[in-house]
């Protein structure tokens, strides 16, 4: 099997929640290690499965090594800066990623929720708002919203979103307490 093959078969294995043995394939190509920054992208996607967040991060620069404008090895690089705690590298990462995938959801969620980890609400609502006009109906997204809401001393604007939150997912603890 080549390598565009395993990428695709491994990405599809991840896809479905298939971590370990995305991984294992993967693991089959040979050394010397590929120039492909989608296998090193792939691999950092897997290290932070497994909580290696600092393979993770080495990975995803490798592949920003060989491809300078690849937004979602930025983005998986501001994630892994972010699980390690290094949240102002991780907000430039997720800077560098808005770049090139400036109406990715994802991107602007995760953003909002390391300005909240630094205790900047009212930043983050502004990420939480952009992720939602991109996708509306993700509870996650309405919770962060209302957090940020609240962080702020909003609680009264912050009970909408909290309420959508538990029409879109009725089982999100998190948006009934």
């Amino acid at each position: 099997m080549d390598i565009k093959q395993i990428l695709l078969q491994s990405q599809a294995l991840c896809q479905q929640g298939h971590w370990q043995q995305a991984e294992h394939l993967l693991q089959t190509v040979s050394n010397p290690p590929p120039v492909d920054p989608e296998f090193w992208y792939q691999i950092a996607g897997i290290m932070g499965w497994r909580g290696d967040y600092a393979a993770a991060e080495a990975h995803c620069r490798r592949a920003l090594q060989l491809n300078p404008d690849y937004g979602l090895a930025y983005f998986r690089l501001g994630n892994a800066l972010d699980a390690l705690a290094r949240r102002d590298n991780a907000l430039d990462a997720y800077d560098f990623a808005l770049r090139f995938l400036p109406e990715y959801e994802h991107l602007w969620n995760n953003k909002g929720v390391t300005l909240m980890a630094l205790a900047r609400p009212q930043e983050a609502e502004h990420c939480f708002r952009k992720a939602l006009t991109f996708k509306s109906s993700v509870a996650s997204f309405e919770i962060n919203l209302g957090l940020a809401l609240a962080a702020q001393g909003f609680m009264l604007k912050a009970i909408p979103h909290f309420e959508q939150a538990c029409r879109l997912d009725p089982e999100e603890a998190e948006a009934h307490w």
